[in-house]
């Protein structure tokens, strides 16, 4: 009996193992299949430059500040902070009534001059012909045309003070001087208001400014016209946040055409610039000044901003040509070697060399390739690096693994963090 009973115990374990093992077996051909969540990033060929990021400040074109050229109380004004104008628009007055009893008064003066230039004018033309018929001495022909003289000076004088007064009744009105907006409102109705003294500060609608200062160790490897790409960090803060809010809930797809991505790969987007003006005066800490100009006006960029400049530096021309020059036996010597700029966190190590992970498609599936590199130039953040077998074209986009690549292994099936849809719920 005993027998019996021992017999089915070891029975119903043997049976037991063998459903784990059975289990274990089909868990592990799930898990194989599985494709391993992976961060990456898209290889950009290197040109032969590379980039200093700086830090700068967005500002007006047109910046100017406003002031009446008379004096007076102010008795209106037709626009506020932010407000946006035309050229030519009135934009403040002041009290015009003082002027125009300035103009009266000049205009009764100089009809006063005027009647009595023309009695002088009367009085020389007698006296011009009894000097002719000699009935006069040549003393009152001189007197008289002394007279005419002053009168003549009395008129042009009475003139210049009309339009004096009808030039400061004109300078009463504030136009503005260029289309724009305003910045800075400085005034309030029915104050009184002194010659120069500030009214507006305004700004025009010309294309913005950013202005920066680089170190002398790099003012020789910039150039007038150069083309600058600048980040905004404030908006970019704002582009990131409405992509982590928009739905509450809501799938965010991250393959967006405008470049916002989800949080585990987010690209700041960039601005077009253009390098306007270089300094030749070092200032601060021997920086040298310099302005860039963006090609558009882009909604939201606002004067004052912080600006994050990306400033492309010609400096390894002679290292770009090394990945031609210091070919090994494998490479053809006939293609040319393209130079990658790959971040330094895809970069593994075994026992043949150094190397990254590319992700490539394969039967609709993204399966990893392990490719030797050479190593030209170590920067900051990245390395000039060209593949050592590997020879892809100048127009195919490479993709590498940038976290764990030496856990990832050659041919293994994954799945990139920036092809999947996120839920934020935040």
């Amino acid at each position: 009996m005993n027998n019996k009973i021992l017999s089915l115990c070891a029975l119903l374990l043997l049976t037991g193992l063998a459903a784990g093992c059975s289990d274990t077996k089909s868990s592990d051909k799930v898990n194989s299949d599985k494709p391993r969540m992976v961060k990456s990033q898209m290889l950009q060929v290197f040109n032969g430059s590379v980039e200093r990021h700086i830090t700068g400040r967005l500002q007006a074109a047109q910046n100017t500040s406003l002031s009446f050229e008379v004096s007076g109380v102010l008795q209106a004004v037709n626009v506020n902070l932010g407000q946006t104008f035309s050229q030519g628009d009135l934009l403040a007055q002041l009290d015009p009534k003082l002027y125009k009893l300035a103009v009266q008064q000049s205009g009764g003066l100089l009809s006063e001059a005027t009647a009595s230039q023309f009695e002088a004018e009367q009085t020389l033309n007698r006296n011009i012909e009894l000097k002719k018929n000699n009935l006069i001495p040549q003393a009152m022909l001189d007197s008289a045309q002394a007279v005419y003289n002053m009168a003549n000076g009395r008129v042009n004088s009475a003139q210049s003070a009309l339009n004096i007064a009808k030039k400061n009744l004109v300078n009463t009105k504030l136009f503005a001087p260029y289309s724009g907006s305003v910045s800075a409102r400085l005034v309030e109705p029915n104050q009184q208001i002194n010659t120069q003294t500030a009214i507006f500060t305004i700004q025009g609608d010309a294309n913005l400014e950013v202005s920066a200062a680089v170190p002398e160790s790099i003012i020789g490897r910039i150039a007038l016209g150069q083309q600058i790409q600048v980040i905004i960090p404030a908006l970019d803060n704002m582009r990131h946040e409405t992509t982590r809010n928009s739905g509450n809930g809501i799938n965010y797809n991250s393959s967006d055409s405008d470049n916002e991505t989800n949080s585990n790969n987010y690209s700041a987007k960039r601005y077009s610039a253009t390098l306007t003006e270089v300094g030749t005066q070092a200032s601060i800490a021997n920086a040298f000044p310099i302005t860039m100009t963006f090609n558009t006006r882009y909604p939201r960029v606002l004067p004052g901003m912080s600006a994050e400049i990306i400033l492309p530096l010609s400096r390894f021309s002679e290292m770009y040509s090394q990945a031609n020059t210091n070919q090994e036996s494998a490479n053809s010597a006939s293609q040319t070697t393209l130079v990658y700029r790959i971040p330094v966190s895809a970069l593994a190590t075994d026992a043949q060399g150094q190397y990254v992970q590319i992700i490539t498609i394969q039967n609709q599936q993204y399966i990893t390739q392990k490719e030797y590199i050479y190593i030209i130039q170590t920067l900051a953040q990245d390395l000039m690096a060209s593949f050592k077998t590997f020879k892809p074209t100048s127009q195919e986009e490479l993709e590498v693994v940038t976290a764990g690549v030496e856990f990832i292994q050659d041919k293994q099936h994954v799945m990139p963090l920036n092809r999947t849809q996120q839920i934020y719920n935040q």
